[in-house]
């Protein structure tokens, strides 16, 4: 076996499966009018929203996603923010 070989073996051994981070959105409440303020807890469905390699990024972009597009009206009456998990 070559050098060259077997430093491309090492390197798809060690290499990870795709993106190391999922960062998705879900809402905290839902509607309900018989609960005070009209909003029930409830955590919604994770909707994903994109995947990151580092958790640096993957911290970039649920903030740049709750600072514009989490802020409209219904997105913070239902608390609706962008999260991250690990793969």
């Amino acid at each position: 076996m070559s050098v060259k070989s077997d430093t491309r073996a090492f390197r798809n051994f060690f290499a990870l499966p795709g993106p190391r981070f999922t960062v998705f959105t879900r809402t905290w409440w839902r509607e309900n009018p018989e609960w005070p303020d009209g909003l029930e807890p409830c955590p919604g469905p994770k909707r994903t929203i994109g995947h990151c390699d580092t958790i640096e990024a993957a911290r970039r972009m649920c903030r740049q996603y709750n600072e514009t597009t989490g802020q409209t009206k219904a997105n913070r009456r239902l608390s609706r923010k962008a999260e991250f998990t690990e793969n």
